[in-house]
Order: C-alpha cells, then structure tokens, then sequence
C-alpha cells in the first residue's frame, strides 16, 4: 500500500498523480450534499489545490484553512536558509452546491470568559435608564 510520507521516494510527480487518482475516486464516493478536507503540507498545497479545483470545480471551493502545527521558532541557527515552517493547509471543497454544513460549537469556559472579556459594557437596565 502506498501512504503519504514527507519524502515521496518517486518525486512530486508521481506524488500528485497519486492525489489525483484518489480525489477522483473520493468525489465518486462522496455524496452530493458532502465535503471534503484535504489536510496537506505547505509544500504541495498550492499544486494539490489546482488538482481539487480540476476534479471538484473552482466553484466548489469553500476556503482554506490554515492549521498551526507548532510555535514559532527560527531554523536558521540549525543551517537553514528559510524561517520556520509552521503550519499545514486544509483545503475544504463541496461536491455540489446544496451541501450539509453541522457548525460545532463548544461554549467557552468561566476561565476563558474572564480572561479575554474583560471589558465589556454591563447590561442596561431600566434602573439605568
């Protein structure tokens, strides 16, 4: 079986070639009103994206997410030439144009409330008015 690795022994092409076939298959399989999420790296992002656009339309683009997969740091004092890479891409398509979307929400916590709400105005009463 072949998986994804972060040196593809074959080059980028047959890498891609790879994608496409699966993309294709995966929209077969996908119902209408489904998404899809390709989780990738930053390095193929751009060419995996023109392959979604070919298999699902540029019309079925829905966004692109950005996943921050560590902190900040400099590789430069390791010998690279580049600042650190530090995140990976989530290219999110619909099959079709009526699609299912189930928004999660989680409430926030006391903590988080009172840390990062600080300053907001108490509500008016009619004692205020």
């Amino acid at each position: 079986m072949v998986a994804y690795r972060d040196i593809w022994g074959k080059g980028t092409d047959s890498f891609l070639q790879m994608i496409y076939e699966r993309l294709v298959l995966a929209k077969e399989l996908l119902s209408d009103k489904g998404l899809i999420y390709v989780h990738i790296g930053w390095f193929v992002s751009h060419q995996v994206k023109s392959i979604l656009d070919d298999v699902f339309g540029n019309t079925q683009f829905l966004n692109q997410v950005i996943w921050k997969r560590q902190a900040a740091h400099s590789d430069i004092g390791q010998g690279s030439k580049h600042l650190g890479r530090l995140h990976d891409v989530i290219l999110l398509y619909s099959k079709s144009e009526e699609f299912t979307w189930n928004m999660q929400y989680e409430p926030y916590s006391d903590d988080y409330i009172a840390k990062f709400y600080k300053h907001i105005e108490p509500k008016l009463t009619v004692a205020m008015l």
